[in-house]
């Protein structure tokens, strides 16, 4: 048979004497990569207006794209296996911050172990804000003012002579 064509398990390749070798294997995750599944999975969850200051949801698309999921997650992973979750988050006025408190752990749960397989053994919130409707609405117009006059600022100026 044509060792070519079947699949060969990486953990027992050959070695020169066609004996199979063990080949050891470690999947890393930095903290990083853990913060971002948290933040972009606690901005889906309707009611977290931002983690540390950035606005999540009830934002458009436009300042979604442009926010640092990082911000305001903090991970502790122990022996490449447990991820402890600390955030800051603000909330929408009027919300039952328990609801959405166990919303968040419960999708950070699911999706740090779908994508990572570590496993989450804490999840600490801290609510440092609620924010009415009309405040929510004042920060949007604040942001889409600021990216306006970004984008101003960084479109060429033209000289008249």
């Amino acid at each position: 048979m044509d060792t070519k064509t079947k699949p060969m398990d990486p953990k027992q390749m050959p070695n020169k004497q066609n004996e199979p070798i063990d080949v050891e294997q470690e999947l890393i995750f930095d903290d990083g990569v853990v913060q971002k599944i948290v933040g972009k999975t606690s901005a889906d969850i309707d009611g977290v207006v931002s983690l540390e200051g950035n606005v999540f949801s009830d934002v458009t698309d436009m300042f979604r794209k442009d926010e640092n999921p990082k911000k305001g997650v903090s991970v502790d992973i122990k022996d490449n296996k447990y991820v402890k979750v600390e955030l800051d988050a603000t909330m929408k006025y009027g919300v039952q911050a328990p609801k959405i408190f166990e919303q968040v752990s419960s999708a950070i749960c699911d999706n740090v172990q779908e994508m990572t397989g570590l496993e989450v053994t804490e999840i600490k919130m801290t609510v440092k804000d609620m924010l009415t409707n009309e405040e929510i609405a004042k920060q949007e117009e604040d942001n889409k003012n600021k990216a306006n006059k970004n984008q101003e600022q960084n479109q060429p100026q033209t000289q008249m002579n």
